[in-house]
């Protein structure tokens, strides 16, 4: 009856070890989650963050861009109507 008991104490002892490292592993492996979600929620503020700045600031500028161009566009379409002599080479 003794040894029975020795022996259950024993299992007790190696399962509570086991628990042990168990509770370690479960600890690391939460840390590395943690760790794996912060770096994903910066990675998507890295990408996310130009994307919003240049929705907010661009309009402007490409809305002067685009008026430069319609100045140009008039006398491109004058300068298309003239002919530009060009230059031949004599050999």
């Amino acid at each position: 009856m003794e040894e029975n008991i020795n022996n259950i104490y024993q299992k007790i002892d190696k399962q509570t070890e086991l628990l042990e490292q168990i509770a370690q592993s479960v600890k690391k492996t939460q840390r590395y989650i943690l760790v794996g979600r912060i770096l994903s929620i910066i990675r998507l503020i890295i990408i996310a963050a130009p994307i919003i700045l240049a929705i907010i600031y661009l309009p402007p500028y490409i809305k002067k861009a685009v008026d430069k161009v319609k100045e140009v566009i008039p006398q491109l379409e004058e300068l298309k109507g003239l002919k530009i002599p060009q230059e031949t080479s004599e050999k």
